[in-house]
């Protein structure tokens, strides 16, 4: 193998440094440590002339450790080359390797491309995973099928949502089918929206939220009115509803400041379920009187039961409601 490649696997195992001690005491993480400047060369990597170097070290050594480097490595370079036997060769590799991280690193590495495996690139070795007895293995083959394109990979995973019993392979199915799903898996989905981890229930629903068209409207109603999953109901209800919706999203923002909140819930960035009802009632409230009154109501004997960030939404857009 070339001596900079063998020295970089090298490195990158390398945790010697990975703590420094801080002047009044303790220590710290440090962001100079060997391996970390190790892996950020990795990612630089576009060389193909290590590729067949990195396979025959995979297949020869027996430092787990440093196999997983080398897996990494060719991942790096794939991501640089999209050099096509790369990818075929690390998936080919998970019907002979037998160590759990090291299969987790294969899978790990498929899951975090920023591309789809290309169509043609068989993914029987991804699907039989997908039921391993090794959860760390199993949930990652579930988890780097967002990333196929393959009708199979759907399949599999309303195969896996109609069987099993586990709530954390029914979680990671929902949301890797939010991610390649289509409307035949909305049934099975329906399923599991009322079930009784919570985590299940909001993964089937964000995954239909994903995945439907304005005829689900109702069900998101329906959560919106009642139940654990009233931020995704609001969600649907807006993606979907017009002016008719208008009273039932009013009806969730006098819930939300009908006491203090004791969690900050955040939608996305900068979003709470208040910010994301007030910016759709803004569209309406030139025509509906009842939506200037609840922004005035907010404004005053409210003001002290919102967020900060409400606060600014509602300063900052204070002209959409006049």
């Amino acid at each position: 193998m070339d001596k900079y490649l063998q020295d970089l696997l090298e490195r990158m195992a390398d945790r010697s440094d990975d703590m420094i001690d801080m002047p009044g005491g303790g220590r710290q993480s440090n962001p100079d440590a060997t391996f970390k400047k190790a892996h950020d060369e990795a990612r630089q990597i576009n060389n193909l002339e290590y590729i067949d170097q990195l396979k025959i070290f995979i297949e020869k050594t027996k430092k787990e450790g440093l196999k997983q480097n080398a897996y990494w490595i060719l991942f790096n370079i794939y991501s640089n080359t999209r050099q096509i036997t790369i990818l075929k060769y690390c998936i080919d590799r998970l019907a002979t390797e037998k160590k759990e991280w090291i299969l987790y690193t294969i899978l790990w590495n498929i899951e975090c491309l920023k591309s789809k495996i290309p169509g043609d690139i068989n993914i029987d070795n991804i699907l039989a995973l997908t039921t391993c007895k090794k959860h760390l293995v199993r949930d990652g083959a579930i988890k780097c099928l967002k990333n196929t394109d393959n009708s199979k990979a759907e399949d599999k995973l309303i195969e896996i949502i109609t069987t099993s019993s586990d709530q954390y392979q029914l979680a990671y199915a929902n949301s890797t089918i939010g991610f390649i799903g289509t409307s035949k898996s909305i049934p099975y989905l329906l399923q599991l929206v009322d079930h009784k981890k919570q985590e299940v229930a909001a993964t089937a629903l964000g995954a239909i939220l994903k995945l439907s068209d304005k005829s689900y409207l109702p069900l998101f109603i329906s959560k919106l009115e009642n139940g654990k999953l009233k931020y995704l109901g609001l969600k649907g209800v807006i993606k979907y509803g017009d002016k008719h919706v208008v009273p039932f999203v009013e009806k969730r923002v006098k819930e939300l400041v009908a006491k203090k909140r004791t969690i900050e819930f955040i939608l996305s960035k900068n979003n709470t379920e208040l910010t994301v009802a007030m910016n759709f009632l803004s569209a309406f409230s030139k025509e509906i009187e009842t939506i200037r009154k609840l922004y005035n109501t907010l404004m005053t004997s409210k003001w002290e039961l919102l967020w900060d960030i409400e606060k600014q939404w509602l300063n900052d857009n204070k002209n959409r409601f006049e």
